[in-house]
């Protein structure tokens, strides 16, 4: 039985080069610049990131390296080809746009999946899916000041329905 992720789900869809880009969007119940701080700050991002390392200006280099990655390379890096406070950051292909809202912020997540021929396209987007969904769920729990708890289960997308599967089916 294929089950629907309700809530925080992410989503594909083609772009029209014909690359694939994962989407997420979440709500957040805090303000733009406390959310800005906690995707720009060194000591913040230690707290709820797969390990990235920035300068944070535009041009600064960055690096991110994943804990477990079978469906991507383990280190990217590269420079940061936008950086406009508290609204937007852009390393390479990963986006995260923020936008204040009546009740806190909105963050519209992206990245651009990167096939490799060891792995079906399903695969690498299944496995990209789970692992931003988890770690956006980081994010969240960041959002206090609780311990946030590394070794949540990322949800797990091969069994559910989610928008744009048959551009990786």
């Amino acid at each position: 039985m294929v089950e629907q992720i309700t809530g925080k789900e992410g989503w594909l869809n083609s772009r029209p080069e014909g690359a694939v880009t994962v989407h997420f969007e979440r709500k957040y119940h805090t303000n733009i610049h406390t959310l800005w701080h906690l995707i720009t700050d060194p000591k913040a991002l230690d707290r709820w990131s797969p390990n990235f390392k920035f300068q944070a200006k535009l041009g600064g280099e960055y690096h991110l390296w994943f804990e477990d990655a079978p469906s991507g390379p383990p280190h990217i890096q590269g420079n940061i080809e936008a950086f406009q406070a508290p609204n937007l950051l852009q390393l390479g292909s990963i986006v995260f746009r923020l936008e204040a809202t009546d009740t806190g912020c909105r963050l519209a997540f992206s990245d651009t999946l990167v096939f490799r021929p060891s792995m079906s396209k399903l695969e690498v987007a299944l496995a990209v899916l789970a692992g931003w969904h988890r770690y956006l769920d980081l994010l969240e729990q960041a959002l206090t000041d609780e311990l946030v708890e590394h070794n949540i289960a990322e949800p797990d997308y091969s069994a559910s329905s989610f928008q744009g599967r048959h551009l990786v089916s």
